[in-house]
C-alpha cells in the first residue's frame, strides 16, 4: 500500500462512509450532533459519495486549513511505527487510514494484531468503516440485527470469535489485513502481512539478546511528552520501568484498585514510584464509583460495542477520573503473549443459553466441546503464537481496549513488529499448535506468579536484571525477583493474592477464608473488581429493571419466561446465575444501544 504525501493527523476515532448513489442522504451529518462525547471534524467529496468524521488526538494550530478536496491520511492508535512504515506496510499496533475523496475511496491499512479495531458495516448502497461501532448509529436507515453465532459465542466464551461483532453485517477487519472501498460499490478485504519464515536451529541466547534489544528500541520510539504509566506489580510493565528508568524518564503512573483495600498491584506500584521519584495516581472504585455504577455500566456497553457492560464499568470509571493528566496510556497490553506465550483469558463464560429464544439458539451452535484456541492454532499457517498474538489479544481484549482508546491513544511497546517477527521466526515458538490446554495454561500462570520465568528463557526478566537497582530487587507478581530469589515478605502477600483470588471466586462473603481476609484487612487485595458483589447489591435494582423491561419480555432475542426464572432465584437465594444473568444484560444492553438510536 503505497500512500500519497497526503496531510497525515493523528485521531482518536473516526468514521467514514461511501455511498453507491449519488442522491442518497448524507448518512452522517444529520446524526453526527447527536453521538455524545463526539464533536468530529467533518468532510464530504465533490460528489456526496465519499464521507469523513474524525476526532483529532493533538490539538492543532487555530484556523490550519484542511480541504476536502485534498488526500488526508489518519493514524489511529500509538505512531511510534508510522515514520518507518510511512503506510508502505503494517504498524504493528496501529493502523492507518487514507482517504481519498477525488476517487471517493477509502483504504484501511490495519494493524499487525488487529488493535485499534477497525469496524466495517455493510448495508445496501452503503459501505462504512469506522474505530469504534457504535459510531455506525449514525448511518441514516440503519437496521441491524444480532449475529446468533457471535451472541452463543458471547454466552458460551465470553466473547465472539472469528472477527464477528454482535451484529449482523458489522465485521472486525482481522490482523494484518487491508480493506479498501469506493463509491462505486467495489470493496476489497485482503492480507497484507504474513509471519517471516521459521529459522532452523535458533540459538536461544541469540535470540534473548535480539529480543532485548528490540524491546528497547520500541520503548525508545514512544512519544511520551504526554503519557500516563499503568504501572502493576507485574513483569510486563516493570520491563518497561526498567527500560525508561535507564534513560530517566520520568512519567506520571497509575493504577486502579478496589474500594477495601490498596490491592497488591497499587501496594508494588506506590514503592517503585517512590524509589525512583514518580508521581503515582491510584483511583479506588470505592462507594463514588458504586453509586453510578449503573451509568458505567450503561457507558461501558456503548463504548465496547455492546460486549462488556459491568465487565469495563470500572475502565470507564478509571479514564473518567484521569481526565487532564495525559491523552496516552502506557501499558503492557501483549506482553504476556510475546513475552511469555500467556493468555489473556482461560476460563470460558459457559452461560446458560436457556434464556435465549429458540430460533436464536437454533441459528447459532456451541462450535466445539475444546477450547477455541485449541482449534484455531491447528489452522494451517496458524502456530499457537501466532493465534495467541492475532486471535487471543484482539477477541478477549477487544471490549477492554475499545473503552481506552476512545479516551487516550494506548501505548504498548511490546506491539513492536520486530519483537512479533523475532518470536515468530524462532523455530522454538514453532509447531506448538496442539500444545495448549487450559489446564497447563492455569498451572503455568500460578508458577509464573510464584516463581517467575528462567533468566536464560526471558528477555523481559534480563532487561529488568540488567537495569539493576530497585527495580530488579523489588518482588514481582506474588514474591519473586527479576535479579534471583525469592523474597518473604513478597511469598507473603502473594499468598494472601491467592487466597483472595480463590474466596473471590465462590463469592461467599461469610466464608471463613473471606472473613479472616477482611480482620487482616486485605479482603480485596487481589481481586479489584468483586463482580458478583456488585451485581447482587450495587446493581441489583438495575438488573431487575433491565432484564424485566418491555424491550426484553417483547424482544424475538430472548426466552422472558426463562430469564424472569433466573432472575428470581439469583436474587432470592435460591441458586446463583451470575455469569448467564451478566450475558443476558451485557445483551440487552447491546439491543438498546441500537434500538434507542433506530
Amino acid at each position: 500500500m503505497n500512500l500519497p504525501k497526503n496531510t497525515v493527523k493523528l485521531v482518536r476515532s473516526f468514521i467514514a462512509v461511501l455511498s453507491t448513489d449519488a442522491g442518497y442522504p448524507s448518512p452522517l451529518s444529520s446524526r453526527l450532533r447527536h453521538l455524545p462525547d463526539w464533536r468530529p471534524t467533518h468532510l464530504i467529496s465533490a460528489d456526496r459519495r465519499a464521507e469523513l468524521a474524525f476526532v483529532s488526538a493533538e490539538t492543532y494550530p487555530e484556523g490550519e486549513p484542511l480541504s476536502s478536496r485534498g488526500g488526508l491520511t489518519l493514524l489511529l492508535g500509538d505512531d511510534a511505527e508510522w515514520k518507518e512504515t510511512q503506510g508502505r506496510s503494517c504498524m504493528a499496533g496501529a493502523a492507518c487510514v487514507e482517504w481519498d475523496p477525488a476517487k471517493s475511496s477509502v483504504r484501511v491499512l490495519g494493524s499487525i494484531v488487529g488493535l485499534p479495531p477497525i469496524y466495517i458495516c455493510r448495508m445496501p448502497g452503503v459501505v462504512a468503516v469506522a474505530s469504534e461501532l457504535h459510531l455506525f448509529r449514525a448511518l441514516v436507515g440503519l437496521r441491524v440485527a444480532v449475529n446468533p453465532q457471535a451472541v452463543v459465542d458471547l454466552f458460551t466464551v465470553g466473547y465472539p470469535l472469528e472477527h464477528r461483532s454482535l451484529f449482523k453485517d458489522i465485521t472486525l477487519i482481522p490482523g494484518g489485513h487491508s480493506f479498501w472501498a469506493n463509491g462505486l460499490g467495489l470493496a476489497d478485504l485482503t492480507p497484507c502481512w504474513e509471519p517471516p519464515e521459521p529459522q532452523p536451529d535458533t540459538d536461544l541466547s541469540s535470540y534473548i539478546d535480539f529480543q532485548v534489544e528490540a524491546f528497547r528500541q520500541a520503548v525508545s520510539k514512544l512519544r511520551l511528552s504526554d503519557s500516563l504509566f499503568s504501572l502493576t506489580g507485574g513483569l510486563d510493565t516493570r520491563a518497561i520501568l526498567a527500560v525508561l528508568s535507564k534513560a530517566s524518564a520520568k512519567l506520571t503512573a497509575c493504577t486502579i484498585t478496589g474500594g477495601r483495600t490498596l490491592c497488591l498491584d497499587a501496594r508494588q506500584a506506590r514503592d517503585l514510584c517512590r524509589a525512583y521519584g514518580l508521581p503515582h495516581v491510584v483511583v479506588s472504585l470505592d462507594e463514588q464509583f458504586l453509586r453510578d455504577l449503573p451509568t458505567y455500566v450503561v457507558e461501558a456497553s456503548r463504548l465496547s460495542g455492546g460486549l462488556a457492560s459491568l465487565g469495563q464499568a470500572h475502565e470507564v470509571y478509571f479514564y473518567r477520573q484521569l481526565k487532564g493528566l495525559g491523552s496516552r496510556r502506557l501499558s503492557g497490553i501483549l506482553g504476556n503473549q510475546i513475552g511469555r506465550r500467556g493468555v489473556e483469558g482461560i476460563s470460558a463464560r459457559k452461560g446458560e443459553l436457556s434464556v435465549l429464544a429458540h430460533t436464536l439458539r437454533a441459528a447459532g451452535r456451541v462450535e466445539s466441546s475444546e477450547h477455541w484456541l485449541v482449534v484455531a492454532a491447528r489452522r494451517p499457517g496458524h502456530s499457537l503464537l501466532r493465534s495467541l498474538i492475532q486471535r487471543e489479544n484482539l477477541f478477549s481484549l477487544l471490549g477492554n481496549y475499545s473503552v481506552g482508546h476512545h479516551f487516550m491513544i494506548q501505548q504498548h511497546p511490546y506491539a513492536s513488529r520486530q519483537l512479533i517477527e523475532n518470536s515468530l521466526r524462532a523455530t522454538f515458538n514453532s509447531g506448538e499448535g496442539n500444545l495448549f490446554s487450559p489446564m497447563r495454561a492455569r498451572l503455568r500462570d500460578l508458577r509464573h506468579r510464584f516463581f517467575g520465568e528462567p533468566l536464560a528463557q526471558s528477555f523481559q526478566r534480563k532487561v529488568i536484571a540488567e537495569a539493576d537497582g530497585v527495580v530488579a530487587r523489588y518482588p514481582i507478581n506474588w514474591g519473586w525477583r527479576a535479579n534471583g530469589g525469592i523474597s518473604l515478605r513478597g511469598l507473603a502477600w502473594g499468598g494472601l493474592a491467592l487466597a483472595d483470588a480463590a474466596s473471590s471466586r465462590w463469592h461467599s462473603r461469610s466464608s471463613i477464608m473471606r472473613k479472616s481476609l477482611r480482620v487482616l484487612g486485605v479482603d480485596g487485595v487481589h481481586e479489584i473488581r468483586p463482580w458478583r458483589e456488585w451485581f447482587d447489591n450495587a446493581l441489583r435494582e438495575f438488573v431487575n429493571d433491565s432484564l424485566r423491561s418491555r424491550l426484553v419480555t417483547q424482544s424475538d432475542l430472548f426466552n422472558a419466561a426463562a430469564v424472569a426464572r433466573l432472575l428470581d432465584e439469583h436474587f432470592h437465594g435460591v441458586r446463583p446465575h451470575h455469569d448467564t444473568l451478566l450475558a443476558t444484560l451485557d445483551l440487552a444492553l447491546a439491543q438498546r444501544l441500537f434500538a434507542e438510536s433506530a
